[in-house]
């Protein structure tokens, strides 16, 4: 799973509250091809490019044959299997008054 705050999001099109979890798979076993998948990503050409694929969901549960090591946002967080699910609105967030607004929907009751 990954952010969608800048350098470069790997989840562009995420909503921080949405109620999803924005999951982006970059598959492949072959590091020679990992800089046309990363180039993708930074090109933001993902949704061409077979090898990534991008996902919504309420809960996600990562599996493999064998074991793999997770990241979230970029951190380590331990190895397969792993579960997650979006608990909503129980966390609060403070945002700075110019943040860009395109990462929530508005809610009447927000305060932005």
């Amino acid at each position: 799973m990954g952010s969608s705050l800048p350098p470069q999001p790997l989840t562009a099109h995420a909503v921080l509250n949405d109620g999803l979890l924005d999951v982006c798979v970059i598959k492949g076993d072959n590091m020679l091809m990992a800089p046309l998948r990363l180039l993708s990503i930074f090109l933001r050409h993902y949704d061409r490019d077979p090898e990534v694929n991008y996902y919504r969901a309420r809960q996600v549960q990562i599996l493999g044959r064998k074991v793999l090591p997770v990241q979230v946002d970029g951190d380590y967080l331990g190895v397969s299997p792993m579960n997650f699910q979006v608990v909503p609105k129980s966390l609060w967030v403070l945002v700075p008054p110019n943040a860009d607004r395109s990462l929530w929907q508005p809610d009447n009751k927000d305060r932005h």
